[in-house]
């Protein structure tokens, strides 16, 4: 991964400490990471409606319906998942058991 397009939102303050280029998508510029919207729509669409209150979804349900999105090939992404390409990339320390980041 060379680059990467995020939201303005808090949960990406550390973007630095990422080692890649980060850039921050314009408000209600959704178009500009297809591939977390994408994501999201196949969620709502799968397993949480829009609307759905998460709090009370399980730590057990909500692990696994990201494990099944994460393991989806997808076009974008020639044919592989999202956690090959993270793999591949040097993102994840480890496919088996519990995925860590570095």
């Amino acid at each position: 991964m060379k680059t990467t397009a995020m939201d303005r939102g808090i949960e990406n303050t550390k973007h630095e400490e990422w080692g890649v280029d980060a850039y921050c998508c314009d408000p209600s510029s959704p178009w500009q990471k297809p591939l977390v919207e994408g994501t999201i729509g196949l969620l709502r669409r799968w397993f949480w409606p829009k609307g759905t209150d998460l709090s009370k979804v399980s730590s057990y349900m909500f692990k696994k319906n990201i494990r099944i999105i994460n393991n989806k090939y997808r076009k974008s992404l020639r044919h592989r998942s999202a956690l090959e390409v993270a793999e591949e990339h040097g993102i994840l320390k480890s496919l088996t058991g519990e995925v860590t980041f570095h």
